[in-house]
């Protein structure tokens, strides 16, 4: 059978210095995009800090006080899914081996090395 026209591509090689110089540009773009990140990070950052110490540190302990509870309910509520998560994944997995009644002791771990970390 003949080869079709235009099937066979030809492939010309990038030059050396031009396969550098293409990676340096990449990352030094990657390196512009970190440091205007980390820039757009610390300045409101460090604002933040000047008031919590021009309004001082019972200010800021109240602020995290009243804001704790609100917060509990989020996180019971991630915990919950990931758990939930962790006894499908392992309840299929222990399946197949016929060890299904370990399904709670693999959430147990897992949730305490996950949330551990």
């Amino acid at each position: 059978m003949p080869e079709r026209s235009g099937a066979r591509r030809d492939s010309v090689a990038e030059p050396f210095f031009a396969r550098i110089g293409t990676r340096v540009q990449d990352h030094l773009a990657a390196s512009k995009e970190l440091m205007t990140f980390l820039g757009q990070v610390t300045s409101p950052s460090s604002v933040c800090c000047k008031a919590a110490h021009a309004c001082g540190a019972l200010t800021s302990s109240l602020v995290l006080q009243s804001a704790a509870p609100r917060l509990l309910t989020i996180v019971a509520l991630i915990s919950f899914l990931v758990g939930l998560i962790l006894a499908f994944v392992g309840a299929v997995q222990l399946r197949q081996f016929a060890h299904k009644m370990y399904v709670a002791d693999l959430v147990g771990i897992a949730m305490a090395r996950e949330m551990g970390e």
